[in-house]
């Protein structure tokens, strides 16, 4: 059975269904927290703005997320190796961060697919770690609509224009296409 994870916010359903659309701008209790799949492109399914993931383990799942994510797609190959970032937004939503296709750029590269202004802030790693206390402070990129930029730091993180995120995901080499980058209560405190 295929599996669709709703990327604008909510359930895993089964493909074709329907969620309520979370706002780019919610808040979110409580700490992100987040998990990832990684596997390889299975197939883009434009006309449902669905994207197939085939998983480590074989599984086969899918995320039905904005056009302008979708439309990053098409420039892959099914087969090409990528993950995708998930929050839990609470005990039942999901909401698609990001999706990245690592090895494709010499450095990594963001696009911002969310359809609003964000901010991407990176930062140093250790030891292929994120989150490195008395690391030195990273960069700050506002990024409009559509914008694309390379950035060479080992960690990420992206929040709506105006809040605040820690970099806590790993870049590697490759594309990553932001999807949706939320702020907490907790970062307004």
């Amino acid at each position: 059975m295929m599996r669709l994870l709703v990327g604008s916010g909510a359930l895993v359903l089964a493909l074709g269904g329907g969620a309520p659309l979370v706002a780019a701008q919610e808040l979110v209790e409580g700490p992100l927290v987040h998990t990832s799949v990684e596997g390889v492109l299975d197939k883009v399914v434009t006309k449902r703005d669905g994207l197939v993931v085939k998983t480590r383990d074989g599984r086969r799942l899918g995320w039905q997320l904005p056009a302008p994510v979708i439309a990053e797609a098409p420039r892959f190959e099914p087969g090409t190796p990528m993950w995708v970032i998930y929050r839990k937004l609470d005990n039942q939503n999901q909401a698609v961060t990001a999706l990245g296709f690592p090895g494709v750029a010499d450095s990594p590269v963001y696009v911002n697919a969310t359809g609003y202004p964000v901010v991407l802030r990176t930062g140093p790693g250790k030891d292929g770690q994120c989150g490195v206390q008395d690391a030195p402070a990273g960069s700050e990129q506002k990024l409009g609509k559509g914008i694309v930029t390379e950035d060479t730091s080992a960690c990420w993180c992206c929040a709506p224009e105006g809040a605040t995120c820690a970099p806590s995901n790993l870049s590697g080499n490759g594309r990553i296409v932001l999807a949706q980058c939320f702020r907490s209560r907790r970062a307004l405190e």
